[in-house]
C-alpha cells in the first residue's frame, strides 16, 4: 500500500512541475518538515471520546503557480509519520497521508515575506493492528489554515510556518458508524525554490 502512496506522490509532484511551466511569475516548489503538537483525536458514535496524541512529525511538498503577484494556487501532499495514542491501556500507532489543494497569499514587502496559507483535500488514514484492530479505516476531509514568513535569498527561501490542521475519517464497528477528527498545531520549517 505504501508503494501506491509514493507513486501517487511522485505523479502529483511531476504534474505540478509540468503545469508550472505555462505560468511566468510566482511559481515555486516548497518542501517542509513539521512538528505536530497539542494533538487530540476524538471519536464520535453516540457520544464523543477524546484522546491525547503523541507529538508527531511530517514531511511535505507543494507545487505552486503564481496567478497574480499576491495569489498562488497549487497542490501538495504530506506524509505524517506514525504517532501513538493510548486508549483503555492499549497503545497503537496511526498515520494520515493528506493530498490537497493549497492557496497561498504572500505579502510582497522585500526579502522578508509574510504569507497566509490554506489547504483542503483528502487524507488517507491507516493504523497498526493495535490501533485499528482489523477494522477498515476510511480517510476523509483534510483542512488547514495558518501563516508563515519566507526569508528570501534570490530564487531560494527558507521559511517558518504555523497552521491549525484537521484530518477526518470514519470506520464501522459492530454496525455502528464512528467518525473521528485528529486536530493539531503544525509548526514547520522548509525550503522554497522559485521556478
Amino acid at each position: 500500500m505504501r508503494k501506491v502512496y509514493f507513486m501517487v506522490i511522485a505523479a502529483l509532484l511531476l504534474g505540478c512541475l509540468v503545469s508550472m511551466s505555462s505560468f511566468a511569475d510566482g511559481n515555486m516548489l516548497r518542501v517542509r518538515a513539521a512538528g505536530q503538537f497539542a494533538g487530540n483525536q476524538s471519536f464520535t458514535a453516540v457520544t464523543t471520546a477524546n484522546f491525547a496524541v503523541s507529538t508527531g512529525f511530517s514531511m511535505g511538498a507543494e507545487g505552486l503557480i503564481g496567478i497574480t503577484r499576491n495569489f498562488q494556487l497549487g497542490a501538495g501532499l504530506e506524509y505524517q509519520l506514525g504517532r501513538t495514542i493510548t486508549a483503555s491501556g492499549v497503545t497503537g500507532t496511526f498515520e494520515f497521508l493528506p493530498i490537497y489543494g493549497v492557496v497561498r497569499v504572500p505579502f510582497d514587502i522585500g526579502s522578508v515575506q509574510p504569507y497566509l496559507v490554506g489547504r483542503i483535500g483528502y487524507g488517507l488514514w491507516s493504523g497498526d493492528t493495535a490501533y485499528a484492530g482489523g477494522i477498515s479505516l476510511n480517510g476523509g476531509l483534510f483542512y488547514a489554515g495558518g501563516g508563515g514568513v519566507d526569508f528570501r535569498f534570490g530564487n531560494l527561501a527558507v521559511f517558518g510556518e504555523a497552521a491549525y490542521s484537521v484530518n477526518n475519517g470514519s470506520y464501522t464497528s459492530l454496525g455502528v458508524n464512528v467518525d473521528t477528527s485528529y486536530t493539531r498545531l503544525d509548526v514547520s520549517a522548509g525550503l522554497s525554490i522559485s521556478l
